[in-house]
């Protein structure tokens, strides 16, 4: 059972900063041309921060086994 929770704790945590990192995201693109051009490599950072992170809540939902049992 012990197991289980660190596994709910983690997509819990990791969730909330997949959050964070989406609503940064966003306000990135209500920036003026101007500046998205000069924050362009940061963008494409927090995009790839995102992407790993869904990853890694898809592998710990995968290996945990609890994603199907808790919200399937």
């Amino acid at each position: 059972m012990k197991n289980l929770e660190l596994c709910c704790e983690m997509d819990r945590e990791l969730s909330s900063w997949r959050n964070r990192l989406h609503e940064v995201s966003e306000k990135f693109s209500r920036e003026p041309s101007f500046n998205k051009y000069k924050l362009q490599p940061h963008i494409e950072d927090l995009h790839i921060l995102q992407t790993e992170i869904d990853d890694r809540l898809s592998e710990l939902r995968t290996k945990c086994g609890f994603y199907r049992k808790q919200f399937g």
